[in-house]
């Protein structure tokens, strides 16, 4: 599993390790946790070819304004849109997606326009799931629970905008 900071800032390694294994004659699958934003074409075609990636999570932090503000980059150039593409090439080359989009009251608001942007960006939606996961410590606040509850109801909300509502 490739996961903890950013994994595809050395995608290099990652070669390195499955070529290693594939070398030792080990079958092995490979799952990734991401934000999404330096996947590409290439990468995609070592996801599949190369990583035998079988499932990738994709953590999201909202409506794009939201997207923007939290990952506070230097040099914004529509990543949020070009990760969102990213989906539709995976799904369309086999990948299981789970889209983690982050929770908290101060983007709870702005949800149906994530939700908007997703169902007309991403095709294919039968391939991703999609779920809300509240932020660590929203979580535990006092408020949490109200947070819950609009997580909970949120799920109509997926469903409506074409995604399943099962794993995958």
């Amino acid at each position: 599993g490739w996961f903890g900071g950013e994994p595809l800032l050395c995608p290099d390694l990652i070669d390195r390790i499955c070529g290693g294994l594939r070398e030792a004659g080990l079958a092995f699958k490979s799952t990734m946790i991401t934000n999404g934003s330096l996947i590409t074409p290439e990468i995609i075609h070592k996801m599949k070819d190369q990583w035998n990636l079988s499932y990738i999570q994709i953590s999201m932090d909202g409506a794009e304004s939201d997207y923007i503000a939290r990952k506070r980059y230097s040099r914004y150039c529509d990543e949020y849109h070009r990760v969102l593409s990213s989906v539709n090439e995976m799904a369309e080359a086999g990948i299981r997606i789970s889209i983690r989009c982050n929770v908290d009251e101060e983007n709870w608001d702005r949800i149906p326009d994530f939700l908007e942007d997703v169902k007309n960006i991403i095709i294919h939606k039968k391939k991703v799931r999609l779920y809300f996961a509240p932020l660590y410590g929203a979580r535990f606040e006092d408020r949490g629970l109200e947070l819950w509850k609009k997580v909970i109801a949120g799920r109509n909300m997926i469903e409506a905008a074409g995604f399943p509502s099962k794993p995958l």
